[in-house]
């Protein structure tokens, strides 16, 4: 099976305390890293790899 790997993407955002602060603390900085999977992938066979 061929299938091509999605770019990685995030989402990023500041810690709520951090927003007011003039200089950026990037221990505040918060982040999701994500990466598509093909179509084939379901929520269930991402588990029984996880549970592996």
């Amino acid at each position: 099976m061929i299938f091509t790997v999605f770019p990685l993407e995030g989402l990023w955002d500041l810690a709520e305390e951090a927003r007011t602060i003039e200089i950026l603390d990037k221990n505040s900085l918060l982040y999701t890293i994500m990466i598509r999977q093909p179509d084939f992938v379901t929520d269930k066979l991402a588990q029984e790899v996880i549970n592996s």
